[in-house]
């Protein structure tokens, strides 16, 4: 095999080097420049590595740790937490005035339940008393809920009251019975109501 060989030009002093022809002299220097440069990126690369390779065992232990702690908490997480959206509904009436309204849309442990709330005013009004206000719905001037923006609107409002009174109801269920089979029981018996959700 053949030897590497080892690209370092020998070392003069001053005086020594002062004695090389001149072109030598600058080509010397432009290599020992090089040579410099090399040894510097070689030494950047090699700390890289170092610190790529120390981060790269802190995840492989943040994955493991990742894996037990998402088993120990998935399954009480999901008898807790539910997917929730909010739905709004709309059919023009014979005489051309909306028959708007809203609906939860749940999904909890692949099931899908969808408590109604109430009708698009009846929704509003109670967001008015909520929020104390009549930005919401005002007798004089009905603000129906007509264009896409104010539907999305709504739908945030809505669900920042209703998904923590959701889950409350379901963490209480779930301390005297099994929570879910217990919700599925209430649901069944149309003892859900969306409205008893839209609270403080």
């Amino acid at each position: 095999m053949k030897e590497k060989r080892v690209k370092e030009l020998i070392y003069l002093n001053e005086n020594s080097f002062n004695q090389l022809p001149h072109q030598l002299k600058k080509d010397k220097l432009d290599y020992q420049k090089l040579y410099s440069k090399i040894k510097k990126r070689e030494k950047h690369l090699k700390s890289l590595k170092e610190t790529y390779d120390r981060k790269r065992i802190e995840l492989n232990d943040w994955k493991k740790e990742q894996t037990e702690m998402f088993n120990s908490i998935i399954e009480l997480h999901s008898d807790l937490v539910p997917t929730i959206s909010l739905s709004f509904s709309g059919k023009p009436k014979d005489w051309g005035i909306r028959n708007n309204s809203w609906s939860i849309t749940m999904r909890l442990k692949g099931r899908i339940f969808s408590p109604y709330i109430g009708t698009d005013k009846n929704v509003r009004l109670r967001l008015n008393k909520l929020t104390d206000s009549d930005d919401y719905w005002n007798e004089y001037d009905n603000q129906l809920t007509s264009n896409k923006t104010d539907k999305k609107e709504l739908e945030k409002v809505l669900k920042s009251y209703i998904e923590p009174n959701i889950i409350k109801k379901l963490v209480r269920l779930n301390k005297s019975f099994n929570g879910f089979e217990e919700w599925c029981k209430l649901y069944k018996e149309k003892k859900i109501k969306g409205m008893d959700f839209l609270i403080e």
